[in-house]
């Protein structure tokens, strides 16, 4: 039936969606230890996470779910998304091993204002996956707020993107009349 062929040909792409993002998992892996492979997009892999989070708590399978809730959240404190236009600037100076890690989980600064505003996105729908699914489920966290200056969000909400791209384009158009 035409029922059966659309499950199989479900399976046949979630199983090769999930091998391209396990390969882009490892190439991230690879060039983080200072491999030579090219690192993929890491918010494109933390959307990749959010939107199989999504599909497998619709489908009803927890456990895929929150294992892919449990790696957009890594994503995301390791690059430090929590703390976009934070004011708070940690100085790491004293502390050679702090810094050396500080500068590995940082990301390039954003190119424009619709890349912060993809960032600022991926952070914020990772935290709200985590922390209604976390209650749904009745399981812990994974993003931790504990009130040190460490784990605490300084990243704004988000705006819609076509405002992002707005103001991206005005401030263009401002650089270019000056």
């Amino acid at each position: 039936t035409s029922d059966e062929a659309h499950k199989i040909r479900q399976s046949h792409y979630l199983i090769r969606a999930l091998q391209d993002l396990n390969k882009a998992e490892q190439r991230n892996l690879t060039a983080s230890f200072g491999g030579r492979e090219h690192r993929p997009n890491i918010v494109h892999l933390i959307q990749a996470h959010v939107l199989f989070a999504n599909y497998f708590f619709r489908d009803g399978q927890f456990r895929e779910a929150q294992q892919h809730i449990a790696k957009a959240a890594s994503l995301v404190s390791f690059y430090k998304l929590h703390k976009i236009r934070s004011p708070r600037l940690h100085d790491t100076s004293k502390a050679p091993l702090v810094r050396a890690a500080t500068a590995e989980s940082t990301l390039h600064p954003p190119a424009d204002l619709i890349e912060e505003g993809e960032r600022i996105h991926a952070f914020w729908h990772v935290h709200i996956l985590d922390k209604v699914w976390s209650s749904l489920l009745g399981c812990s966290s994974l993003l931790i707020e504990d009130g040190t200056p460490l784990n605490e969000i300084d990243t704004p909400f988000p705006l819609a993107m076509e405002q992002y791209a707005e103001v991206s384009g005005a401030l263009y158009k401002l650089k270019k009349n000056h």
